[in-house]
């Protein structure tokens, strides 16, 4: 992504050639398109705390984003516009006015916008694999804490006052919980991927975000499973944990 001042225009210039092709096709669609500017934007095999330099020119780039598709006109206009923080992290762009909102056409506020992260939170039970546990009814397992619902709840509720508060769309652009378990606990470890995903969904929907859950297609259990429709054989057994917590 090569998010420094040293590109910072070349990949503007790049970003505005890109999305005027994309805004000029479709400008005349109906207001069920709408455009997301870029994608976890981030120093190469670098997912740690941006500098001040990666955050000017992450929202530089959702600067570009809005101007360009705005500047095609006809529905595009009023379309409804993602802009995201740095990453795709919200850590990144909650505080010490890390993100900036980007300016829109006068007249629209912030009514046509909305602003993207992703969410793997904790890392180490989402991602990873390595922690099977989650959440105050499963405190007694290894892992698994009292605080898991607050850490969740308090970083939504940041996200609600920072950006819900000022007419912004909040879309959770990524999430999910990787397939893994233990041998003796594999019932119980998906239970509480249910639990999880339940209560995701569920503090989501209390504030009006949007959520987007992730699948790789790929199965098993560890690291990075996070596949729940398999494209051969048309729902793996993932899918029903997943979808408990979901629906």
């Amino acid at each position: 992504s090569r998010p420094n001042f040293e590109y910072k225009e070349e990949n503007c210039q790049k970003l505005a050639l890109l999305w005027l092709n994309i805004a000029s096709e479709f400008a005349s669609y109906d207001y069920g398109l709408a455009f997301a500017g870029t994608n976890e934007v981030h120093e190469p095999n670098n997912w740690g705390k941006p500098t001040a330099e990666n955050l000017a020119v992450q929202n530089a780039y959702n600067q570009t984003f809005v101007d360009i598709v705005r500047s095609t006109g006809g529905n595009n206009l009023t379309r409804h516009l993602i802009v995201q923080t740095y990453v795709c992290n919200p850590e990144f762009g909650l505080y010490n006015g890390d993100f900036v909102i980007p300016t829109d056409v006068e007249g629209n506020n912030n009514d046509f916008m909305s602003v993207e992260f992703h969410y793997y939170t904790p890392w180490d039970y989402c991602g990873e694999g390595k922690r099977y546990f989650w959440g105050d009814p499963y405190k007694e397992y290894e892992g698994a804490s009292a605080q898991d619902e607050a850490n969740m709840i308090a970083l939504f509720d940041k996200v609600e006052r920072e950006w819900s508060s000022k007419g912004l769309g909040v879309v959770i652009g990524e999430w999910g919980v990787t397939d893994h378990y233990t041998s003796s606990h594999k019932d119980l470890c998906r239970q509480n991927i249910s639990y999880y995903c339940k209560m995701l969904t569920s503090e989501a929907r209390k504030r009006g975000f949007s959520t987007f859950v992730w699948d790789n297609n790929s199965f098993g259990n560890g690291a990075d499973k996070f596949g729940i429709f398999n494209r051969r054989k048309n729902m793996d057994p993932q899918a029903e944990w997943m979808l408990k917590g979901i629906f």
